[in-house]
Protein backbone atom coordinates (compact mmCIF):
# COMPACT_ATOMS: atom_id res chain seq x y z
CA UNK A 1 0.00 0.00 0.00
CA UNK A 2 0.99 3.62 -0.63
CA UNK A 3 -0.82 4.89 2.37
CA UNK A 4 -1.93 2.72 4.80
CA UNK A 5 -2.80 4.45 8.22
CA UNK A 6 0.37 6.38 8.38
CA UNK A 7 0.15 10.67 9.28
CA UNK A 8 -0.37 12.58 6.03
CA UNK A 9 3.27 14.31 6.78
CA UNK A 10 4.58 10.16 6.11
CA UNK A 11 2.43 9.60 3.19
CA UNK A 12 3.98 11.61 0.87
CA UNK A 13 7.23 10.06 1.39
CA UNK A 14 5.60 7.02 1.22
CA UNK A 15 4.68 7.87 -1.84
CA UNK A 16 7.75 9.71 -3.56
CA UNK A 17 9.69 6.32 -2.03
CA UNK A 18 7.43 3.93 -4.35
CA UNK A 19 7.94 6.25 -7.27
CA UNK A 20 11.81 6.01 -6.41
CA UNK A 21 11.42 2.26 -6.33
CA UNK A 22 9.23 1.93 -9.61
CA UNK A 23 11.51 4.22 -12.02
CA UNK A 24 14.38 1.96 -10.66
CA UNK A 25 13.13 -1.22 -11.70
CA UNK A 26 11.84 0.71 -15.23
CA UNK A 27 15.67 1.95 -15.67
CA UNK A 28 17.99 0.34 -13.28
CA UNK A 29 20.68 3.25 -14.31
CA UNK A 30 18.77 6.20 -13.90
CA UNK A 31 20.97 8.85 -12.39
CA UNK A 32 18.24 11.52 -11.53
CA UNK A 33 14.47 11.52 -10.88
CA UNK A 34 13.83 14.08 -13.18
CA UNK A 35 15.69 12.20 -16.14
CA UNK A 36 13.23 9.45 -16.15
CA UNK A 37 11.46 8.20 -19.99
CA UNK A 38 8.64 6.56 -17.75
CA UNK A 39 7.25 8.62 -14.69
CA UNK A 40 7.23 12.22 -15.19
CA UNK A 41 6.26 14.72 -12.58
CA UNK A 42 3.07 15.98 -13.60
CA UNK A 43 1.87 19.26 -11.04
CA UNK A 44 2.45 17.97 -7.25
CA UNK A 45 1.92 14.50 -9.08
CA UNK A 46 2.92 11.72 -11.54
CA UNK A 47 2.20 10.48 -15.03
CA UNK A 48 3.66 7.38 -16.95
CA UNK A 49 4.91 8.98 -20.01
CA UNK A 50 2.62 8.27 -23.34
CA UNK A 51 5.90 8.36 -25.30
CA UNK A 52 7.89 5.55 -23.06
CA UNK A 53 9.27 2.80 -25.65
CA UNK A 54 7.02 -0.32 -24.04
CA UNK A 55 3.79 -2.37 -24.71
CA UNK A 56 1.87 -3.84 -22.33
CA UNK A 57 1.95 -7.94 -22.55
CA UNK A 58 -2.25 -7.89 -22.03
CA UNK A 59 -2.74 -5.69 -25.32
CA UNK A 60 0.10 -7.93 -27.31
CA UNK A 61 -1.66 -11.25 -25.92
CA UNK A 62 -5.15 -10.40 -26.94
CA UNK A 63 -4.23 -8.99 -30.22
CA UNK A 64 -2.11 -12.56 -30.92
CA UNK A 65 -5.55 -14.19 -30.02
CA UNK A 66 -7.54 -11.99 -31.92
CA UNK A 67 -5.17 -12.32 -35.06
CA UNK A 68 -5.86 -16.33 -34.36
CA UNK A 69 -9.03 -16.58 -33.88
CA UNK A 70 -9.43 -14.42 -37.15
CA UNK A 71 -7.60 -16.95 -39.24
CA UNK A 72 -9.12 -19.89 -37.40
CA UNK A 73 -12.44 -18.91 -39.29
CA UNK A 74 -11.67 -18.72 -42.20
CA UNK A 75 -9.34 -22.29 -42.09
CA UNK A 76 -6.26 -20.49 -42.08
CA UNK A 77 -4.59 -23.12 -39.81
CA UNK A 78 -0.98 -22.96 -39.70
CA UNK A 79 -1.16 -19.22 -39.19
CA UNK A 80 -3.86 -19.29 -36.45
CA UNK A 81 -1.22 -21.97 -34.79
CA UNK A 82 1.42 -19.44 -34.93
CA UNK A 83 -0.66 -16.66 -33.51
CA UNK A 84 -1.72 -18.83 -30.92
CA UNK A 85 1.62 -19.22 -29.75
CA UNK A 86 2.86 -16.15 -29.83
CA UNK A 87 -0.28 -15.50 -27.42
CA UNK A 88 1.01 -18.20 -24.97
CA UNK A 89 4.57 -17.15 -25.17
CA UNK A 90 3.09 -13.98 -23.61
CA UNK A 91 1.79 -16.06 -20.32
CA UNK A 92 4.22 -16.71 -18.06
CA UNK A 93 2.69 -17.89 -14.69
CA UNK A 94 -0.33 -16.56 -12.62
CA UNK A 95 -1.32 -12.95 -13.21
CA UNK A 96 -0.33 -10.46 -10.14
CA UNK A 97 1.10 -13.96 -8.40
CA UNK A 98 2.79 -11.33 -5.75
CA UNK A 99 -1.09 -10.53 -5.03
CA UNK A 100 -2.64 -13.77 -5.06
CA UNK A 101 -3.91 -13.07 -1.77
CA UNK A 102 -5.54 -9.81 -2.53
CA UNK A 103 -8.95 -9.60 -3.17
CA UNK A 104 -9.15 -7.25 -5.83
CA UNK A 105 -7.04 -9.39 -7.79
CA UNK A 106 -8.67 -12.41 -7.68
CA UNK A 107 -10.93 -11.20 -10.85
CA UNK A 108 -7.96 -10.32 -13.13
CA UNK A 109 -6.35 -13.19 -12.36
CA UNK A 110 -9.31 -15.91 -13.09
CA UNK A 111 -9.15 -13.90 -16.34
CA UNK A 112 -6.30 -14.00 -17.65
CA UNK A 113 -5.78 -17.62 -16.39
CA UNK A 114 -8.94 -18.85 -18.18
CA UNK A 115 -8.31 -16.49 -21.50
CA UNK A 116 -4.61 -18.04 -21.64
CA UNK A 117 -6.69 -21.91 -21.11
CA UNK A 118 -8.72 -21.40 -23.83
CA UNK A 119 -5.88 -20.26 -25.88
CA UNK A 120 -4.43 -23.53 -25.34
CA UNK A 121 -7.27 -25.28 -26.08
CA UNK A 122 -8.13 -23.66 -29.48
CA UNK A 123 -4.40 -23.70 -30.01
CA UNK A 124 -4.94 -27.74 -29.83
CA UNK A 125 -7.92 -27.51 -32.29
CA UNK A 126 -5.74 -25.98 -34.79
CA UNK A 127 -3.60 -28.95 -34.15
CA UNK A 128 -5.57 -31.27 -34.92
CA UNK A 129 -7.02 -30.31 -37.84
CA UNK A 130 -3.37 -30.10 -39.53
CA UNK A 131 -3.55 -33.97 -38.50
CA UNK A 132 -1.35 -33.40 -35.87
CA UNK A 133 -2.28 -35.25 -33.28
CA UNK A 134 1.19 -35.12 -31.22
CA UNK A 135 0.83 -31.60 -30.44
CA UNK A 136 -2.65 -31.57 -30.31
CA UNK A 137 -2.56 -33.69 -27.27
CA UNK A 138 0.67 -31.57 -25.94
CA UNK A 139 -1.65 -28.28 -25.86
CA UNK A 140 -4.28 -30.53 -23.45
CA UNK A 141 -1.80 -31.82 -21.33
CA UNK A 142 -0.73 -28.10 -20.58
CA UNK A 143 -4.13 -27.20 -19.43
CA UNK A 144 -4.61 -29.93 -17.44
CA UNK A 145 -1.34 -29.82 -15.52
CA UNK A 146 -3.08 -25.50 -14.99
CA UNK A 147 -6.57 -27.10 -13.91
CA UNK A 148 -6.97 -30.99 -13.55
CA UNK A 149 -10.62 -29.92 -13.21
CA UNK A 150 -11.39 -28.88 -16.76
CA UNK A 151 -13.50 -31.27 -18.16
CA UNK A 152 -13.41 -29.94 -21.86
CA UNK A 153 -10.15 -30.32 -21.88
CA UNK A 154 -10.22 -33.67 -20.85
CA UNK A 155 -12.64 -34.46 -23.34
CA UNK A 156 -10.68 -33.10 -25.90
CA UNK A 157 -7.80 -34.94 -24.97
CA UNK A 158 -9.97 -37.95 -25.18
CA UNK A 159 -10.75 -37.24 -28.44
CA UNK A 160 -6.78 -36.44 -29.94
CA UNK A 161 -5.68 -40.18 -28.09
CA UNK A 162 -8.55 -42.14 -30.13
CA UNK A 163 -7.61 -40.48 -33.04
CA UNK A 164 -4.57 -41.37 -32.73
CA UNK A 165 -5.17 -44.80 -32.25
CA UNK A 166 -4.46 -45.05 -28.45
CA UNK A 167 -7.55 -46.19 -26.89
CA UNK A 168 -6.71 -47.00 -23.87
CA UNK A 169 -5.04 -43.71 -23.13
CA UNK A 170 -7.81 -41.97 -23.62
CA UNK A 171 -9.56 -44.17 -21.17
CA UNK A 172 -6.90 -43.17 -18.72
CA UNK A 173 -7.04 -39.31 -19.43
CA UNK A 174 -11.04 -40.21 -18.28
CA UNK A 175 -10.28 -41.91 -15.28
CA UNK A 176 -7.29 -39.36 -14.36
CA UNK A 177 -10.15 -36.55 -14.78
CA UNK A 178 -12.63 -38.67 -12.55
CA UNK A 179 -10.43 -38.88 -9.92
CA UNK A 180 -9.44 -34.94 -10.16
CA UNK A 181 -12.78 -33.94 -9.98
CA UNK A 182 -13.55 -36.47 -6.91
CA UNK A 183 -10.91 -35.34 -4.98
CA UNK A 184 -11.19 -31.33 -5.57
CA UNK A 185 -14.55 -30.77 -6.31
CA UNK A 186 -16.32 -34.18 -4.61
CA UNK A 187 -18.04 -34.28 -7.93
CA UNK A 188 -18.48 -37.00 -10.83
CA UNK A 189 -17.96 -36.76 -14.59
CA UNK A 190 -20.68 -34.65 -16.82
CA UNK A 191 -22.93 -36.73 -18.36
CA UNK A 192 -21.46 -35.55 -21.98
CA UNK A 193 -17.92 -36.95 -20.88
CA UNK A 194 -19.16 -40.34 -19.77
CA UNK A 195 -20.81 -40.44 -22.83
CA UNK A 196 -17.64 -39.43 -24.64
CA UNK A 197 -15.94 -42.27 -22.56
CA UNK A 198 -18.48 -44.95 -23.35
CA UNK A 199 -18.25 -44.17 -27.25
CA UNK A 200 -14.64 -44.84 -27.13
CA UNK A 201 -14.57 -47.47 -24.70
CA UNK A 202 -17.09 -49.07 -27.61
CA UNK A 203 -15.45 -48.05 -30.42
CA UNK A 204 -18.52 -46.10 -31.81
CA UNK A 205 -16.59 -42.63 -32.39
CA UNK A 206 -15.34 -42.27 -36.62
CA UNK A 207 -12.02 -41.95 -36.05
CA UNK A 208 -11.76 -40.99 -39.48
CA UNK A 209 -13.66 -37.45 -39.07
CA UNK A 210 -12.10 -36.32 -35.41
CA UNK A 211 -8.94 -35.39 -37.35
CA UNK A 212 -7.83 -34.30 -40.74
CA UNK A 213 -4.45 -36.59 -42.21
CA UNK A 214 -1.77 -33.55 -43.11
CA UNK A 215 -0.20 -36.89 -45.74
CA UNK A 216 -3.90 -36.46 -47.21
CA UNK A 217 -4.13 -34.00 -49.82
CA UNK A 218 -5.95 -32.63 -52.95
CA UNK A 219 -4.96 -30.71 -56.07
CA UNK A 220 -7.59 -28.13 -56.74
CA UNK A 221 -8.06 -27.79 -61.19
CA UNK A 222 -6.13 -25.32 -62.20
CA UNK A 223 -7.66 -22.23 -63.68
CA UNK A 224 -7.58 -20.79 -67.35
CA UNK A 225 -6.07 -17.28 -67.45
CA UNK A 226 -5.04 -17.22 -70.94
CA UNK A 227 -7.56 -15.17 -73.32
CA UNK A 228 -8.00 -18.11 -75.82
CA UNK A 229 -10.50 -20.66 -74.50
CA UNK A 230 -8.89 -23.23 -76.79
CA UNK A 231 -6.47 -23.58 -74.26
CA UNK A 232 -8.37 -24.67 -71.43
CA UNK A 233 -7.12 -28.22 -72.63
CA UNK A 234 -3.55 -27.60 -71.24
CA UNK A 235 -4.78 -26.24 -68.10
CA UNK A 236 -6.28 -29.78 -67.21
CA UNK A 237 -3.45 -31.60 -68.63
CA UNK A 238 -1.58 -29.32 -65.97
CA UNK A 239 -4.08 -30.81 -63.24
CA UNK A 240 -3.66 -34.36 -64.48
CA UNK A 241 -0.09 -34.52 -64.17
CA UNK A 242 0.48 -33.11 -61.08
CA UNK A 243 -1.53 -35.56 -59.40
CA UNK A 244 -0.26 -38.12 -60.93
CA UNK A 245 3.30 -36.80 -60.05
CA UNK A 246 2.22 -36.58 -56.54
CA UNK A 247 0.49 -39.59 -56.36
CA UNK A 248 3.87 -41.71 -56.92
CA UNK A 249 5.02 -40.45 -53.70
CA UNK A 250 4.16 -43.30 -51.59
CA UNK A 251 3.38 -41.71 -48.13
CA UNK A 252 1.17 -39.09 -49.69
CA UNK A 253 -2.63 -39.62 -50.59
CA UNK A 254 -4.11 -37.82 -53.73
CA UNK A 255 -7.26 -37.67 -54.09
CA UNK A 256 -8.40 -38.65 -58.04
CA UNK A 257 -9.00 -36.39 -60.54
CA UNK A 258 -12.51 -37.41 -61.03
CA UNK A 259 -13.26 -36.07 -57.38
CA UNK A 260 -11.12 -32.90 -57.80
CA UNK A 261 -12.56 -31.83 -61.36
CA UNK A 262 -16.51 -31.44 -59.60
CA UNK A 263 -14.52 -28.40 -57.79
CA UNK A 264 -13.89 -27.16 -61.24
CA UNK A 265 -15.59 -23.81 -61.65
CA UNK A 266 -16.83 -23.96 -58.21
CA UNK A 267 -17.72 -21.03 -55.62
CA UNK A 268 -16.82 -22.89 -52.69
CA UNK A 269 -13.74 -21.59 -50.23
CA UNK A 270 -10.68 -23.71 -50.15
CA UNK A 271 -11.53 -24.65 -45.98
CA UNK A 272 -14.71 -25.53 -47.44
CA UNK A 273 -13.58 -27.92 -50.14
CA UNK A 274 -10.44 -29.45 -47.74
CA UNK A 275 -13.43 -30.73 -45.57
CA UNK A 276 -15.20 -31.59 -47.98
CA UNK A 277 -12.68 -33.99 -48.86
CA UNK A 278 -11.44 -34.14 -45.91
CA UNK A 279 -7.49 -33.36 -46.85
Amino acid sequence: MLYGGEEPHKKSGNLRGRISELRRALEPHLGKGSNSRYILRLGDGYCFSSNAPCWLDTEAFQEAVNDAERAQESGDWRPAVEAYERAIQLYRGEFLEADRYEEWSLTPREHWQGAYLATLSQLAECHAQLGDCSRAITACKQILKTQPTRESATRQLMRYYYAAGEDSRAMEVFNDGRCALKERLDVEPSSETQALYEQIRQKKLPRETTVLDPLRIAVLPFVNLCPDPADEYFVDGMTEELIYSLSKIRELKVIAQTSVLTYKGTKKSVPQIGRELRV
